[in-house]
């Protein structure tokens, strides 16, 4: 829906969302060489962009942010805006 990357997505966190304004801001990037990953600047000026949200994307990430609000509380983490926005945990 967005035209990202899957490196961008992977590496999303919730203060690049702005859910009010309906838009993402992209700026960093999962690299994986040689087995291991890790997070880089996206490569290019060009690479770093904000990007409208259609609704349908803004109502899923409304409802992922209270899951993942509510899975941090359980496990004792609180609110953090520079979360990763799609965990594995």
């Amino acid at each position: 829906m967005t035209g990202m990357r899957r490196g961008e997505i992977s590496a999303l966190r919730w203060a690049n969302i702005n859910l009010i304004e309906g838009s993402v801001r992209v700026t960093e990037a999962v690299e994986e060489t040689k087995g291991q990953r890790r997070i880089k600047d996206v490569k290019t000026a060009h690479g770093r962009r904000q990007i409208t949200l259609p609704p349908v994307a803004i109502e899923y990430l409304k409802r992922h942010k209270i899951a993942e609000a509510e899975k941090r509380f359980r496990f004792g983490l609180g609110s953090d805006d520079n979360a990763y926005v799609f965990t594995t945990a």
